[in-house]
């Protein structure tokens, strides 16, 4: 994607400060994006005054400004510089008339980006996880929600490069774990796991239950519509509840919210299927 960028207003809060987030917000979209000035600073496509002008102010390295390109030259309107034939986001506290009609007639007004620091002086710091996440939703990744895990430190999930996207009141925590991590990742499970509990581990093409029986013995599965019923008998022995609960497996973990979204993308078919009696 491309990202344009403005100066004032939007990486500098004033004439002698940054805003907040900004060097970490440049570090994020320079190594993710194709980055573009679209400053005065930098009008006629010359970028060395824009980088020397955001060093002086913000102290920000020169090695980071550099990698962010000279725009086309624009004459009256910032929009005369997009390219509107590639997806881009356009950061900038101000938007004349000329530019909101340009941006209207591509149907891109939802890619700019408003920024107002006086309103909101973490404005950067939202834009940069939001931007993470878009990232992380796009990358082949599998999600799990462990739960009845206390063995398993943290610290051992992140050494896998396993993200801890939240963490509740109970312990339970939230992951994001990267594919080439999976079998590690599984290992570590069966190996930690708590007597009494499961985990799924929910990828784009293929759900992993691991049942860890109170005897210490484990047992993994990898869910389809044939095994679905053995599974749900597992899902209800293991919470005690009924197993009309849990009898469309694609459902019943789609209901949790972390899951949600990621499932109703992948699963849709398979959780909205009528089950036969």
């Amino acid at each position: 994607m491309n990202i344009y960028l403005d100066i004032d207003g939007v990486l500098l809060a004033n004439d002698k400060m940054v805003a907040n987030g900004a060097k970490e917000f440049l570090e994020f979209v320079t190594e993710n994006h194709n980055c573009y000035w679209l400053t005065t600073h930098c009008r006629d496509g010359n970028p060395d005054w824009a980088v020397e002008y955001v060093n002086k102010i913000a102290g920000i390295d020169t090695e980071i400004l550099k990698k962010i390109k000279p725009c086309r030259p624009w004459a009256t309107f910032k929009t005369e510089a997009i390219n509107f034939d590639t997806p881009f986001l356009w950061l900038d506290d101000d938007l004349f008339e000329g530019e909101r009609r340009a941006l209207k007639e591509h149907n891109a007004l939802d890619n700019m980006e408003y920024i107002d620091l006086a309103h909101d002086p973490d404005q950067l710091i939202k834009i940069t996880k939001e931007l993470q996440n878009v990232k992380i939703m796009h990358m082949s990744h599998a999600l799990s929600y462990l739960m009845g895990a206390e063995e398993i430190k943290d610290s051992e999930l992140k050494s896998l490069g396993i993200e801890i996207k939240n963490t509740t009141k109970d312990g339970d925590r939230m992951l994001v774990i990267p594919a080439e991590k999976l079998s590690s990742y599984i290992e570590l499970v069966k190996s930690k796991l708590t007597n009494g509990f499961w985990n799924e581990i929910i990828g784009e093409k293929e759900i992993t239950f691991i049942f860890k029986f109170k005897n210490g013995h484990t047992k993994e599965y990898k869910l389809s519509p044939e095994n679905e019923q053995e599974i749900d008998a597992l899902c209800a022995k293991f919470n005690n509840e009924p197993p009309d609960k849990t009898a469309n497996v694609y459902k019943y973990i789609s209901d949790n919210n972390f899951y949600h979204d990621f499932m109703m993308k992948h699963y849709a078919d398979l959780i909205n299927r009528k089950l036969e009696k």
